[in-house]
């Protein structure tokens, strides 16, 4: 996988490494705005312009920190984004290190552009992000059907019921030639670290 692609994946979606397993299990709140420690197992496709690529994806959100691991069949090409408010780092498989004080703006220093990175963390959990204005339209059940924040339109495709929450499942995230799809395959919520 080409690097730049590697960091747009690793960036579009601010994971413990898939053999973690200290992180305990908690009960699920009773709100998505509630669900502040969290862990999420799926893959996600980027595809820009003519090109497309997938990786296995493993987050692991602690309120504002926050540990991305993405990966290829088997554990290969493992390349990791770790931080918290003020300092972000990725490791890419290559062994190549990049530091920088957000998401945002590591991307616009390795690539000359920036996407609202640091939204992410509320857009999987079916939420517009506090910061920006937000248009939303929902489904029936009161789940969120379609967002557009920050430039960015966001469909949500499927939800799973993990009761008392309906957690989205599948998104499709959009901006100009930029597609991401993102498929969960299994949340947890987690006990404060």
């Amino acid at each position: 996988m080409k690097p730049i692609f590697t960091a747009l994946l690793a960036l579009c979606l601010c994971a413990c490494s898939v053999f973690r397993t200290e992180e305990k299990v908690a009960p699920l709140p009773d709100s998505s705005a509630a669900l502040q420690h969290w862990h999420i197992s799926g893959k996600v496709g980027i595809r820009l312009q003519d090109q497309a690529h997938s990786a296995y994806i493993e987050w692991t959100q602690h309120a504002n920190a926050f540990d991305v691991l993405l990966f290829g069949p088997l554990g290969q090409s493992k390349n990791r984004l770790t931080g918290r408010p003020g300092d972000v780092q990725l490791k890419l498989a290559s062994g190549d290190t990049w530091h920088d004080t957000s998401p945002e703006a590591l991307l616009d220093k390795l690539y000359g552009w920036q996407l609202p990175i640091s939204r992410a963390q509320y857009w999987v959990k079916g939420l517009p992000a506090p910061q920006t204005p937000a248009t939303t339209r929902f489904n029936a059940d009161g789940s969120l059907a379609h967002l557009m924040q920050d430039g960015w339109s966001i469909d949500y495709v499927a939800y799973q019921n993990a009761s008392p929450l309906q957690l989205p499942q599948k998104l499709i995230m959009r901006y100009s030639n930029v597609r991401v799809t993102l498929i969960i395959t299994q949340w947890n919520s987690l006990a404060p670290p």
